[in-house]
């Protein structure tokens, strides 16, 4: 099943207790939100399209079949460059424990729009500092 999010989609592959694979597209001058997960790695490998990424203070370009890998508790991002008008997708093979439920640890001004639409998700449409009814602007 192909989930959207405000920056593209993804897919997962397959899921098991210790590892997960997704398949990410992240559409053109998007970007994910800064985040680290306490609990597992991940490996990111382009396989269509150019990506800016940001590991830490970090940040370079992986283009098709270029790959890197994220640590456990180390800051990251994923872009798609700006200026493209193709997206990028990227396979997310991720190692670690995973049936902890909730969000991964996000940083910086995308953290209150991820919180709200994970808040909207749990309210029935509404977000942060919103209650039902009142409209999003």
């Amino acid at each position: 099943m192909i989930t959207d999010r405000p920056w593209g989609t993804f897919e997962v592959l397959r899921e098991q207790n210790n590892y997960k694979v997704k398949v990410l597209t992240v559409n053109p001058n998007e970007k994910l939100s800064l985040q680290y997960h306490r609990h597992r790695s991940e490996h990111w490998v382009v396989v269509e399209g150019t990506a800016l990424v940001q590991i830490g203070d970090e940040e370079f370009t992986l283009n098709v079949n270029e790959s890197t890998y994220v640590p456990i508790k180390q800051k990251h991002r994923l872009s798609k460059s700006l200026g493209r008008r193709e997206g990028s997708i990227m396979v997310l093979p991720r190692r670690g424990v995973l049936s902890r439920p909730g969000l991964p640890c996000r940083a910086g001004a995308q953290l209150a729009h991820a919180l709200s639409g994970w808040l909207r998700s749990r309210r029935g449409g509404a977000g942060l500092g919103q209650e039902r009814g009142e409209e999003n602007t």
